[in-house]
């Protein structure tokens, strides 16, 4: 256990009683788990190498893509993909970020047992496709090589949302338990998701569509 993680569960005046199940520092976390950080609490030794890692299209934190995909892809090419839903989407990623010179990002949805998919871990390439189907996971590739060739660099790869995310997250245990044990908090909290990833899809297709706009005013001059 880590010391930011052991400070955060048992301080010995902690703001609420410690927790067995727990996560730390999540924010916009839905699931009422997350422990605060003290930032001032560091155990790492003087000289060390630190990473930043973004979390996309996590739980609650849909909100974050368009400007991820700006930051990180302005220095990185990036992908998100889905073997489960577009095996073809996959396999151009995987051949672009193998071909760009500079480091890539691959975001890969990935069910896990903890999901608690209630059709069965059998079931994950089809999970994989219901969860793009509706929204709560996008397909896109953004390769920073293509604007020197004066096109877009983001692809937008996946469809708009058909409607079907009630019933995505109400075939996994990790939505069904909230919606059992704090149902008005995950009628809340579940509807302000639905509409994010509605919104995300949309600023998606404006990124997408303006790209091809400037690029297309371009070749217009």
């Amino acid at each position: 256990m880590g010391r930011r993680l052991w400070s955060g569960n048992f301080n010995p005046k902690p703001e609420q009683p410690p927790k067995n199940h727990f996560t730390v520092g999540i924010r916009d976390d839905i699931t009422h788990t997350s422990l605060k950080i003290n930032e001032r609490f560091d155990a790492a030794p003087k000289g060390s190498i630190r990473c930043k890692f973004w979390g996309l299209v996590s739980d609650g934190t849909v909100g974050a893509n368009k400007s991820a995909i700006k930051i990180i892809g302005d220095h990185t090419d990036m992908y998100a993909v889905a073997m489960g839903a577009n095996k073809q989407q996959l396999i151009k990623a995987l051949t672009e970020a193998e071909s760009y010179d500079g480091p890539s990002l691959i975001v890969a949805d990935a069910p896990c047992i903890n999901h608690g998919i209630k059709r069965g871990m059998g079931k994950s390439q089809e999970e994989e496709k219901r969860t793009v189907q509706c929204g709560y996971w996008p397909l896109y590739r953004y390769n920073p090589a293509l604007k020197t060739e004066g096109s877009n660099p983001f692809s937008l790869d996946y469809q708009k949302p058909d409607g079907s995310f009630r019933e995505f997250i109400g075939g996994e245990v990790r939505y069904a338990s909230l919606q059992k044990t704090f149902p008005d908090e995950a009628k809340e909290l579940h509807g302000r998701l639905e509409q994010e990833i509605k919104q995300r899809y949309e600023s998606f297709k404006d990124l997408a569509d303006k790209h091809v706009l400037e690029t297309d005013d371009k070749k217009a001059a």
